[in-house]
């Protein structure tokens, strides 16, 4: 409903729903994703589908029906968001930034050798820094992010006759954050991480 009439038109058709899920084996996707400042809950649906290809795959195809999980960042007015940015930009962590750090582990985690992908957009990508950080940190007492060996079966072969190799990736759309940085924060963990601007090009 929050949509405009053109970007319903490019999603007409697909199941929307608002309701929170707990993440489990049985409904973790594969692509997964967050919102920038200010989004409704409308544009923040649109731009993972949008990212993700899934709304021109859609399109072309709409008896093969993707599925995506949205992290939803609340918007709380222009200097609440703007405060909750610079607390996870220069050090601190929001409770939101912990939620999205604990996000990606239950995906990750859940998702296992079948591998998984976050596309991160605009603010998305200082809670992602932030999240993970403290994912790492001695601050949370619960799971972390378990190592590359777990995404990669030593039983089963992908299609390139190799191992199959679940390991997760991650997108950075628009990013106020160092590239750098999160090339250097996630790939710690043995994880792949990619950036594209807004055109979508590496």
């Amino acid at each position: 409903k929050q949509m405009s009439d053109e970007k319903k038109a490019q999603v007409q058709g697909l199941y929307i729903s608002k309701e929170p899920v707990i993440i489990t084996k049985d409904n973790a996707t594969y692509q997964n994703g967050g919102n920038g400042i200010m989004n409704d809950k409308g544009l923040s649906v649109f731009n993972l589908l949008e990212q993700t290809g899934m709304i021109e795959q859609y399109q072309n195809d709409k008896t093969n029906p993707e599925e995506a999980t949205v992290f939803y960042n609340p918007r709380r007015g222009m200097v609440a968001d703007s405060m909750e940015t610079l607390v996870d930009l220069f050090g601190g962590t929001t409770g939101i930034a912990k939620q999205y750090g604990e996000f990606n582990v239950d995906v990750t985690t859940a998702r296992g050798t079948n591998g998984s992908n976050f596309t991160q957009h605009s603010q998305n990508n200082i809670l992602l820094k932030s999240g993970i950080s403290y994912i790492k940190s001695s601050d949370n007492t619960g799971a972390k992010f378990m190592p590359q060996e777990y995404f990669i079966s030593k039983t089963e072969l992908g299609v390139d006759g190799k191992p199959k190799d679940g390991t997760p990736t991650y997108v950075s759309f628009g990013s106020p954050v160092n590239g750098k940085d999160l090339e250097t924060l996630i790939g710690k963990d043995g994880l792949n991480w990619n950036e594209k601007n807004n055109e979508g090009e590496t």
